[in-house]
């Protein structure tokens, strides 16, 4: 268990860490991005066209 948490933490460490921001800023864009595609091809989109 102590194990589990070890590794937890260090893939939160590494997940915040200053140097990966950039990636975690393009994931979070690349799911938005999906998300706005996936909504407007669906038609079911709660943004404006």
């Amino acid at each position: 268990m102590n194990k589990y948490k070890s590794l937890i933490r260090d893939i939160i460490e590494f997940t915040f860490d200053r140097h990966h921001y950039i990636m975690v800023s393009i994931f979070i864009l690349f799911l938005v991005f999906l998300v706005i595609v996936l909504g407007v091809n669906s038609g079911s989109s709660p943004f404006p066209k």
